[in-house]
């Protein structure tokens, strides 16, 4: 289900905030989807033995890449490379990137392949692109979340019922980790 826009709805909607980016940026799966992330990660987890290597992996392509933190597949799709032997990628319904190796990514079936993506990258209203802002982090992610969808103003956020004034919060700086990321082309374009 897709974020609401602005005009669309006049109150906040339930979210649940899968990642952090930065103070300005964050992902989130509306808590109406949250079953179907359930869902789709019970499928991959059913047929991860059953899944082929992925044969060339270019800028765009989806495919099944196991997180490092709880060894676990998902769907990512490659952003770049790091090496001959390494890719950067999106974990497509969470908003997380990690470097993996080329050779671990699998193929998806096709209809998770095509399925949109279950996360959504927002941008919070009123922050400042200045880093990852971890009070805003502890935040969102320990209380009950709802968002308005503002598209020229952002997303407002509100914490267990209270709006949440990013514009305050103490900022630190991060690294950008794309920094060292080469783009990948299409081969048979070389």
């Amino acid at each position: 289900e897709p974020i609401a826009r602005a005009g669309a709805r006049s109150s906040p909607r339930p979210v649940s905030v899968t990642h952090v980016e930065s103070s300005a940026w964050v992902w989130v799966t509306p808590c109406t989807s949250l079953q179907a992330v359930d869902e789709l990660q019970e499928e991959l987890q059913n047929i991860q033995g059953q899944l082929l290597p992925l044969q060339g992996a270019v800028l765009g392509t989806r495919a099944a890449a196991e997180f490092s933190e709880d060894f676990q597949l998902y769907r990512a799709e490659v952003l770049g490379a790091h090496r001959d032997d390494e890719v950067e990628v999106l974990f497509l319904d969470f908003g997380n990137r990690e470097v993996v190796k080329t050779k671990s990514l699998l193929q998806l079936p096709r209809h998770l392949e095509e399925m949109n993506e279950l996360a959504t990258r927002v941008r919070v209203a009123g922050a400042k692109e200045r880093g990852l802002g971890v009070e805003l982090e502890e935040m969102l992610l320990e209380g009950d979340v709802t968002m308005l969808q503002d598209q020229d103003k952002g997303a407002t956020f509100f914490v267990d019922g209270v709006k949440l004034d990013v514009s305050s919060m103490p900022q630190q700086s991060l690294k950008d980790s794309s920094e060292d990321v080469e783009i990948l082309g299409d081969p048979a374009a070389a």
